[in-house]
């Protein structure tokens, strides 16, 4: 027989994971099937797990193994891993422990027995109005397992199997044939030709009856039946399902990239026709707060926290990047780099002043690093003396001249002589012009046109002798 496995609990909902395993297999077989797939053989622990298992269970299982077993002590029962088994929908009569032979534990798909005095087309109706149809016994385990399900007070309860439209070819409401029958002795025989629907009697098999009268009651089983297509999911991917769109398929779904599950991913359809949720949602994946940056200002991000978010850091003033300055929100819900850093602007090493010491600088070549410099001995300033490592991470300025102190009395000197040289050169002129106007007009002489004597003599060597003296030199 086939087998049902289980995986732990997933998705942090309280249902374990269930797989339908086919395959002909002793309870041993299906256990280590299981365990090669990294499951083990079903743990059944509630109601709601035990619908779920029979939902799933396709139209040919007759029966499926579960874990539960008392191999080891008659009548505790077990799962493979050695947990108590607190949770049970044992069939009337079991377990039985039949010829002290049985130890291992299946489920049946769904039969229910039914209290109520109808005739076999108001058991229809009845069964049909559950989503259900009367029964189909395929087999001697199902006959025994409907038999055993019956109260001592059930005498007969109506099945689905009948020859209302001909005559001696049983078949079930859905139009199946019978292939299977347990008639009882002298059974089917049309008494008075008005036995046209079928009952099963608790202890003397099966027999056929007019559909009109009314017996103790019926059985109904599940139908095979269908749900609408899978409701699509909210920012999730078309769902896989394990068959499909009928009764007990299960349906996974996904969420698209970027996106995280918000409800349950797994729907199941239910033998009502219809899907146990219709609500599947992903929302879109968030990351933390954006990691804070060394030397940085906050940083300006596109989408805020949320998946494809890129966050864009700058450096405060006098620092460079030392990392990647962009950062993006993944899949995942993590930052693909949390280290930002920047790192303070350096500048080169000072510039060499002219005539100068080497500059003393207040913090290196950092930046807002000052730098003075101090003229070498007979030099003085000419420029500005000190220089700023600027946050563009160049000096504010690079030309620091010192001149020589000799050199600036030299260039007075060559100016004293120059202007004396002028003043000569003018004392002449007049006296050339006084010298001819004199000569031009001898009778025109007056008091008021006469021009002292000028001795140049004099007043070049006066000059001279200025120019000649030792300098005076004093510190600035």
């Amino acid at each position: 027989m086939a087998s049902i496995c289980s995986s732990e609990y997933v998705n942090n909902h309280d249902r374990p994971a269930f797989e339908v395993v086919q395959g002909q297999l002793t309870w041993y077989e299906a256990r280590e099937a299981c365990e090669s797939i990294n499951a083990h053989l079903a743990e059944i622990r509630s109601d709601e797990d035990n619908s779920y298992v029979v939902a799933m269970l396709p139209p040919e299982a007759e029966s499926v193994w579960i874990g539960a077993n008392d191999i080891y002590n008659e009548n505790t029962f077990v799962y493979v891993n050695g947990g108590q088994v607190t949770y049970a929908d044992w069939s009337p009569g079991q377990p039985d422990d039949y010829r002290r032979n049985e130890d291992c534990v299946e489920i049946r798909p769904a039969y229910e027995v039914v209290q109520g005095q109808l005739t076999w087309y108001e058991a229809r109706e009845a069964c049909e109005s559950i989503n259900a149809h009367l029964a189909e016994i395929r087999s001697d385990e199902d006959n025994s397992y409907v038999v055993a399900m019956l109260p001592p007070e059930a005498e007969s309860v109506w099945i689905g199997a009948n020859d209302i439209y001909n005559e001696n070819s049983f078949v079930y409401v859905n139009g199946g044939q019978v292939t299977y029958a347990d008639w009882s002795p002298g059974q089917p025989d049309d008494y008075r030709r008005n036995e046209d629907c079928v009952e099963i009697r608790n202890i003397h098999g099966w027999n056929d009856l007019p559909c009109t009268l009314r017996p103790w009651g019926y059985v109904c089983e599940n139908y095979i039946t269908t749900c609408n297509i899978p409701p699509p999911g909210l920012n999730t991917e078309w769902p896989s399902c394990s068959d499909g769109v009928y009764y007990g398929s299960v349906c996974r779904y996904t969420c698209i990239d970027g996106y995280e599950p918000a409800t349950s991913m797994v729907i199941l359809c239910y033998r009502s026709g219809q899907w146990n949720n219709t609500s599947i949602q992903c929302n879109i994946t968030t990351c933390d707060m954006p990691p804070p940056g060394l030397n940085t200002e906050w940083p300006s991000c596109s989408d805020g926290v949320y998946y494809g978010s890129e966050c864009r850091y700058t450096c405060i003033d006098g620092y460079e990047p030392a990392t990647s300055m962009v950062i993006l929100c993944d899949r995942s819900g993590q930052w693909n780099h949390t280290s930002i850093q920047c790192n303070i602007t350096t500048c080169d090493i000072p510039p060499p002043g002219s005539n100068t010491e080497w500059p003393s600088c207040s913090d290196g070549v950092n930046y807002g690093s000052e730098c003075r410099y101090t003229c070498t001995d007979e030099y003085e300033p000419v420029t500005s003396m000190v220089t700023l490592c600027e946050k563009s991470g160049l000096w504010n300025h690079n030309n620091v001249i010192c001149n020589s102190i000799l050199a600036c009395v030299g260039a007075v000197c060559l100016a004293i002589g120059f202007g004396v040289g002028m003043i000569v050169g003018c004392l002449k002129y007049l006296n050339y012009k006084k010298t001819h106007s004199m000569a031009v007009d001898k009778n025109n002489v007056t008091e008021e046109n006469a021009y002292a004597t000028i001795n140049l003599n004099d007043i070049v060597t006066n000059v001279y002798e200025t120019v000649q003296k030792e300098p005076i030199y004093q510190n600035k």
